[in-house]
């Protein structure tokens, strides 16, 4: 059953959210404005540096071929029929590759003493019919404006020479001598420009589409719900939101409104706040299942706030006349005493190790609230959270409070977690948004299931809280 539920999980990897799209754009338009405008100025540069200002000659000449008369037809046509039309425009095709061939290109190179190849001459060279059906308009673009009249000039020469000799030539005529058709032409920087702007469109599309389809992480609720078999119990959301910087309606004492991180006291209006007093509500609810309301609190990986959510739970469980001990039992990285800014040096390793008393160490934090530290460092805490004394003293002190709730190690770092939930009635598991991805996490439920953990439901933390 789990190994479908990965593999579920992976196909709709493959579902393309124009959400995430958007998201996605929102969070990196700043390197898509980059890409954009770097491509661009590199094109300028090199459009810029290619564009040396070329003048575009025009010369337009008439050829007429000989018309055989049928001396069967009863009556001589005049004008141009359709069939007059049809051969002229295959004969200005015919003349145009005969101009832009080597029997042309050499004479005029040569007669002008141009430093030009054939190739370069074959680009530059343009044939097109003009407005007659017989005429074509010779074009040939340089950087020098004479040199380009001399080039056209040269050509319809050489042309009216070698063509009677190729094809029979009723009459050959230049309409107009060579002239500047256009100003300098310099459309390929505008050209290029327009193909920066594209190419750096493409390059910041594919990188948003890069970032969704490999974007792993799990966001949303709904997403938790597709992982764990767990119930999904609160989302602990952003206090960046701005309706959470406003003025409280309750006011705080002195001695916790420097604490940023107790928001179910300091920011008692917030989002965040609400999601505290939502999963409250669930555990209330489940008051029936939890023998004596023993509960750890544990994450995936360190840092993603379940020491946070752990306090601000206590607290709210506190506010309704519930009688709560906080303990830090994350021996590795304890950070309550710093969160709450009291004193660790005596705390849970003392009491275990007989060196205090439970009432020594036991700090009468808020009414109904009491924190008991971790104390001081050991160096062997897998060994400490595996003691039977734990686990008694656990028991012994659970028979005092309403609520124990005790902040565990992550599972990343240490099996302690998953050691010390087996002292308790059930477990949070705190999942940091977009810092956990789907394999991670279905690999934590199957081992959670394995061990057979109580998990009485799953949390999402906006990490952006804290």
């Amino acid at each position: 059953m789990m190994e479908d539920l990965r593999m579920e999980n992976r196909e709709e990897e493959f579902v393309i959210d124009f959400r995430k799209i958007l998201s996605a754009l929102k969070k990196w338009w700043v390197v898509c404005l980059f890409l954009i405008l770097t491509t661009t100025a590199i094109s300028f540069l090199l459009a810029d540096k290619a564009s040396v200002g070329e003048y575009v000659a025009s010369g337009k000449i008439m050829v007429t071929e000989k018309k055989f008369v049928d001396p069967d037809e009863p009556q001589p046509s005049f004008g141009l029929d359709y069939s007059d039309l049809q051969l002229s425009k295959e004969m200005v095709n015919i003349y145009s590759e005969i101009i832009k061939s080597e029997l042309i290109s050499d004479e005029v190179i040569t007669n002008l003493g141009l430093s030009i190849s054939n190739s370069y001459y074959r680009e530059k060279v343009a044939v097109g019919p003009s407005s007659g059906s017989k005429v074509m308009e010779i074009k040939f673009s340089f950087n020098d404006e004479q040199t380009a009249i001399a080039i056209v000039d040269e050509i319809m020469d050489v042309f009216s020479h070698k063509i009677v000799s190729i094809i029979e030539i009723e009459s050959i005529t230049i309409l107009n001598q060579a002239n500047i058709a256009s100003s300098p032409v310099s459309s390929s920087i505008t050209k290029n420009i327009i193909l920066g702007v594209f190419i750096g469109v493409i390059l910041s599309s594919g990188l948003i589409f890069m970032v969704v389809l490999l974007d792993n992480k799990i966001k949303t609720q709904s997403m938790l719900k597709e992982i764990f078999d767990y119930p999904v119990i609160g989302e602990v959301s952003s206090l960046l939101d701005k309706k959470d910087n406003q003025q409280n309606d309750k006011p705080v004492t002195d001695k916790y409104k420097d604490l940023d991180k107790l928001f179910i006291i300091n920011k008692y209006q917030s989002s965040a706040a609400e999601g505290i007093r939502n999963i409250r509500a669930s555990l209330l609810l489940k008051e029936s299942d939890l023998k004596n309301r023993i509960i750890s609190v544990m994450s995936p990986l360190q840092g993603q706030g379940k020491t946070v959510i752990a306090i601000n739970l206590a607290v709210s469980l506190s506010q309704i006349e519930k009688k709560i001990l906080l303990i830090d039992c994350d021996l590795q990285s304890p950070t309550i005493h710093n969160d709450l800014a009291i004193e660790k040096d005596c705390g849970l390793v003392e009491i275990i190790n007989d060196a205090k008393s439970f009432d020594d160490c036991v700090v009468n934090y808020m009414q109904n609230l009491d924190v008991l530290c971790s104390g001081k460092e050991i160096t062997f805490a897998s060994e400490f959270v595996q003691s039977k004394k734990l686990k008694a003293f656990i028991d012994e002190v659970s028979k005092k409070y309403d609520y124990v709730v005790i902040d565990s190690p992550a599972i990343d770092v240490t099996s302690d977690a998953l050691i010390i939930s087996k002292y308790t009635d059930g477990s949070l598991l705190i999942v940091a948004a977009g810092e956990n991805d789907r394999d991670s996490l279905a690999l934590i439920n199957e081992r959670l299931h394995e061990l057979q953990v109580n998990i009485i439901g799953v949390v999402l933390n906006n990490k952006k809280v804290f």
